[in-house]
């Protein structure tokens, strides 16, 4: 009786143990799932991989005027909730499009300090002062939307990081110092939609570059000499110091991190594992960032600055590409099959591997493009100029 009774409690033991990692896997899954929706830099890695392949050629499909009611703002950034639905985070508001239908549904504020989320379905998620908003596409005019409340975003602070996740969600904010306290902080937590409670919380001094995830969800928070590396558990797995000063950070679907930074004397691209290994690094020429490394599926990377691009591989420099040196914004995107997207100024460069320009699109001349170019899933280039929608075949 006493063995039986031991054999039904292993039994039930393992049987929780199994429900337990079933459940972080789905969790991990949904997760995951949000990887290829989130918007900018395309990802929760922050690589700007997109998950189509370029079909276009460098000839206008269509255009759309998005803001008819000349609401205030500037374009920040195009996202697409699928191919009949977009929104533009334009700064303190958000613009509705119905791509299906060419044209706009109207305009909502949102908190200038955050960005627009995508979710499930027609879902995303908008943030007002201290509120985080959930809201449907197809009734975002209307105010049967659920709110909760997220810490720590305010007058002094950037929400830099978002992860939803099914009962709760993943914040990243960068506290800029206010009058009272002066330190910048970048704080790391995860809690519940209800409630107060934190489920974990992390406080860092200082400024970190915008934290990319791991496929397995891992997040690296690189900051003025010191990385540490969280786990989507809130644990620190690995703290590196050195004396660096980074500037921006992404993940590659290799699994490798790669960092730029900024020595005593240079500026570097670096790739390295998460146990601190370093794979390669090289010089780079760009000591300004537009965005986080963008790397490609077969492991190009690419530095896009304010007046060139650089290429590198495995250590090696293979090319540079010269931009207009101007204040317009210089964003990039690679597609699935290898193809670079850059916006410069008035135009849209398509660029190959070995720095080839493809084709290149340039928009009207009292235009300037400005959002990170994307594609829709017929493989069409999808971006916002200062007054326009372009769809590029």
């Amino acid at each position: 009786m006493k063995k039986l009774l031991i054999v039904i409690l292993a039994f039930i033991a393992i049987f929780c143990n199994i429900n337990i990692i079933l459940a972080e896997n789905t969790e991990t899954q949904k997760v995951n799932k949000m990887v290829n929706k989130r918007q900018p830099f395309s990802n929760l890695q922050l690589n700007s991989l997109l998950p189509h392949n370029l079909s276009a050629k460098g000839r206008l499909a269509w255009k759309l005027e998005y803001n008819p009611d000349n609401i205030s703002g500037n374009p920040i950034s195009l996202v697409m909730l699928d191919d009949s639905r977009a929104i533009i985070d334009y700064t303190d508001t958000f613009l509705a499009i119905d791509i299906s239908n060419m044209k706009p549904l109207g305009f909502r504020k949102k908190s200038s300090n955050s960005s627009i989320i995508p979710y499930e379905g027609q879902d995303f998620f908008s943030f007002e002062g201290y509120r985080l908003i959930k809201i449907n596409f197809d009734f975002f005019g209307k105010e049967s939307e659920t709110s909760y409340f997220i810490p720590g975003l305010g007058d002094y602070s950037n929400l830099v990081l978002f992860i939803p996740k099914q009962n709760g969600f993943i914040a990243g904010i960068q506290g800029t110092g206010d009058p009272k306290y002066m330190t910048p902080m970048f704080g790391l937590y995860e809690k519940s939609y209800l409630g107060y409670d934190y489920l974990w919380n992390h406080t860092f001094n200082g400024f970190a570059t915008i934290p990319p995830v791991s496929i397995d969800g891992n997040f690296v928070v690189a900051m003025n000499s010191m990385i540490k590396i969280v786990g989507i558990d809130g644990s620190i797995k690995r703290e590196i110091e050195e004396d660096i000063k980074p500037l921006s950070c992404s993940i590659g679907s290799d699994g490798n991190i790669y960092l730029v930074y900024k020595t005593k004397s240079d500026y570097v691209i670096r790739s390295f594992d998460f146990d601190g290994n370093t794979k390669w690094e090289c010089p780079t020429s760009v000591n300004k960032t537009m965005q986080p490394p963008v790397v490609s599926n077969d492991e190009i990377v690419y530095i896009i600055g304010s007046s060139n691009i650089e290429a590198f591989s495995d250590g090696e420099k293979l090319w540079e590409f010269a931009l207009t040196n101007d204040n317009t914004p210089k964003l990039a995107s690679v597609t699935n099959d290898g193809l670079l997207l850059v916006i410069d100024g008035k135009i849209l460069h398509c660029i190959n591997k070995l720095g080839e320009v493809i084709w290149s699109f340039k928009c009207n001349k009292e235009e300037k493009y400005m959002t990170q170019p994307i594609l829709d899933s017929t493989g069409k280039v999808i971006v916002a100029t200062d007054k326009k929608i372009l769809a590029i075949e």
